[in-house]
């Protein structure tokens, strides 16, 4: 079975590296990538919360982004997730380990953990695990 894993992330270098690491943990995957906050309100409104897909949706987001940060995406969206917390995992993939970030982190469930960049093959693997 395919996972769903949408990448957020504003570096274009960034998303083709972490695609090609997580196409190599598994090749079937179903893998969206999102290079802006506004998209990634506007395709995860969408996508995540259309009552004909359920499937489980793993979402690896950048903290550091310009116009809103990879948490205020999520706390944007935090409503809507709440709403059927298991089809949402999220890792945020970041060199930002900021205290808000780690105590956010324990208050939305559907955050899995926080990854410090870059992303290696063992932990594509372990985001795999994780659906």
């Amino acid at each position: 079975m395919s996972k769903n894993i949408i990448l957020i992330d504003d570096n274009p270098t960034e998303n083709i590296i972490n695609e090609y690491l997580i196409r190599g943990a598994n090749s079937n995957a179903n893998i969206s990538i999102i290079d802006n906050s506004n998209e990634a309100i506007t395709s995860l409104t969408q996508t995540l919360f259309d009552p004909e897909n359920q499937q489980k949706h793993l979402i690896v987001i950048d903290q550091q982004m310009p116009g809103m940060s990879g948490l205020e995406i999520i706390e944007e969206l935090e409503e809507l997730i709440d709403l059927d917390p298991g089809k949402v995992i999220i890792y945020f993939l970041t060199n930002d380990n900021s205290v808000r970030l780690q105590e956010k982190s324990k208050i939305i469930g559907s955050i899995k953990a926080i990854l410090q960049k870059p992303l290696t093959p063992e932990m594509a693997a372990e985001i795999l695990r994780s659906a």
